[in-house]
Formats: C-alpha cells, structure tokens, sequence
C-alpha cells in the first residue's frame, strides 16, 4: 500500500522532467552509466508519456529541458 501511495504521490506532485529523469535513471540501471552510453528505450514518446502519466508533448519537453541542461 505505501509503495501504491509513493507513486500516486510521484505522479500527481513531480514535475515531468523529475518523473522522466527518474525513469531514465531506472531504465540505464541495465546498462554501465559512463558518459555517452546509449540507453534505447524502444519506447515511443506516446508510451512514455502514458508510463510517465503525462502527455506525449509534456515529455518531449522534458526531453529537451534534460538536453539543453547536459542531462542527455
């Protein structure tokens, strides 16, 4: 139940680009996390957006916001 009321509280209190920097953290879990990896997500932006609980332009500017900060 706490867990269920963590990500509740994820998505209705975190900014997009919080939630999707969170997410790609988790995603490169998987993967060495050294400067230039390649993570693909095989993800659209539309899925995302619906993992995120979001919307599609929400996440591209988040995507963008991470990319002008030299996050990505």
């Amino acid at each position: 139940m706490r867990r269920f009321a963590g990500i509740v509280s994820d998505l209705a209190f975190r900014p997009v680009t919080e939630l999707l920097a969170r997410y790609l953290v988790g995603s490169a879990r998987q993967h060495p996390l050294t400067p230039g990896v390649i993570v693909d997500l095989q993800l659209t932006l539309d899925q995302l957006a619906a993992r995120l609980g979001t919307v599609r332009e929400l996440v591209a500017l988040a995507l963008a916001q991470l990319e002008h900060a030299g996050v990505l």
